[in-house]
């Protein structure tokens, strides 16, 4: 049987990416195997490629690895058997002149579509505008319109078939551009709800970077560790309380704070315990440039990005590091590779990090409402998006000194109060929607 050569990477996007399956009801069986194999195929070659950009930008080896939607498949129906939860893997790519959308579910093997009225320039525009809204609480409703439009272009297309398939969970992998988003802050305006009102969430690099199994974190150890004051950097005030949200007696018995907290204290600590969380309350920011540009700053000394691998987080591996006080250049090619990449270049399995810098007391309300979530959840993701919910409903409070969580209220510093009222809440996205799940969602 004569075989045509086998198409190039631009040729496989001209090909199947104009193709529309997204139709309510549309069954694996009812899509032609041609088409799912050639969507597949791209899909691989954007694995391949996204993996290469994550070596380049680290400087460290990843075996060219051959990705197969059904092995995406299997693996997400073997957790599936395992948590109970349905995640689906959706990658986005911009072109100069539409935003394709691909998507594998555990029963959805390869489906495809192109939403051209997203070109580059415009996608771009509409993420600058979301982004300015969602970071900045005294917008109040500004971020509304944009975050509709990227819900229409990016999950409205696809609503169908996550649906009809039940997932529970979506696993974001994006290209240039699209590598560190708040997409749990994406709105439906025909449903009147965010994303994260109707499916946990988590970024990935790509899927064949991805550690994936599932550990139970129920009873697991964690390695807290943190700074309220720097000599060059803004203090953060709520550090102590925020430390003091993580259920310490339960998971570990103290926490490391601010002349303690040095690399080699955590080092030595971690070989000790082998913690499977490791929470670190700093500053850490993705910068523009190569990987020593950003930085976890510990009390006597920054950690470059590219020093991330000396912190022995890979052997064995944590199965979460938390870095509660982050910021990232918004926009910055390098800087998304960063903190999309962080959990690829720290060697643990998943990451939990801000995209910007939100006030101490959203920091403390939502950890503690994090820590509380692992203990019943099924998935971190579920976690994450149980303690989002709870700042979205208002279910995180200030009242009577404290601020008020479902895992117990935290007393708070007279110089946190100083900057706070009472009865104060934290719905606006400002609050809940810098906080990304990075890597493995299980």
């Amino acid at each position: 049987m004569f075989k045509p050569p086998k198409p190039t990477f631009r040729t496989f996007w001209a090909l199947c990416l104009s193709t529309l399956l997204l139709i309510a009801g549309t069954s694996r069986a009812q899509i032609p195997t041609t088409v799912i194999s050639t969507v597949a195929d791209a899909i691989n070659q954007m694995e391949q490629q996204w993996a290469q950009d994550y070596s380049d930008y680290f400087g460290i080896p990843i075996v060219d690895l051959d990705t197969q939607v059904e092995t995406v498949a299997e693996t997400l129906r073997e957790l599936e058997e395992t948590t109970g939860r349905k995640a689906a893997v959706l990658w986005l790519m911009s072109t100069p002149k539409y935003l394709n959308l691909a998507l594998t579910t555990p029963d959805t093997l390869a489906i495809s579509s192109d939403i051209f009225t997203a070109d580059a320039q415009s996608l771009e525009r509409t993420l600058r505008a979301f982004q300015r809204g969602v970071s900045n609480p005294r917008r109040s409703n500004a971020y509304r319109q944009p975050a509709a439009q990227l819900y229409d272009w990016i999950i409205a297309p696809i609503a169908d078939v996550l649906q009809r398939d039940h997932i529970d969970i979506l696993l974001i992998c994006g290209g240039k551009g699209l590598r560190a988003i708040p997409f749990g802050a994406f709105y439906d305006a025909a449903h009147d709800q965010f994303l994260i009102e109707q499916f946990s969430l988590a970024q990935i690099p790509a899927f064949n970077l991805l550690q994936t199994g599932h550990h139970p974190l129920k009873n697991a150890q964690v390695l807290a560790m943190g700074a309220s004051e720097f000599t060059t950097l803004p203090d953060l005030p709520g550090v102590e309380a925020e430390l003091q949200s993580i259920p310490l007696p339960r998971w570990q018995s103290r926490a490391f704070l601010n002349t303690e907290f040095t690399p080699d204290r955590l080092r030595q600590e971690q070989a000790d315990c082998h913690c499977e969380i490791v929470h670190l309350a700093t500053h850490a920011e993705f910068r523009p440039g190569t990987p020593d540009n950003s930085y976890i700053q510990f009390f006597d000394q920054p950690l470059g990005l590219d020093q991330v691998r000396q912190l022995g987080w890979g052997d064995p591996p944590v199965e979460l590091v938390v870095l509660s006080a982050c910021e990232t250049a918004s926009g910055d090619e390098d800087a998304e590779l960063g903190f999309a990449g962080l959990a690829v270049q720290s060697g643990a399995k998943a990451a939990l990090a801000s995209l910007w810098l939100i006030s101490d007391l959203g920091t403390v309300g939502i950890m503690g409402e994090f820590y509380h979530g692992l203990q019943t959840a099924p998935t971190k993701a579920d976690a994450l998006r149980q303690a989002q919910l709870a700042m979205l409903r208002g279910d995180v409070a200030i009242a009577n000194d404290q601020i008020q969580t479902r895992g117990g209220n935290i007393d708070l510093t007279s110089e946190i109060l100083d900057f706070t009222q009472e009865g104060q809440t934290f719905t606006h996205p400002y609050y809940w929607a810098a906080y990304t799940l990075i890597g493995n969602a299980w």
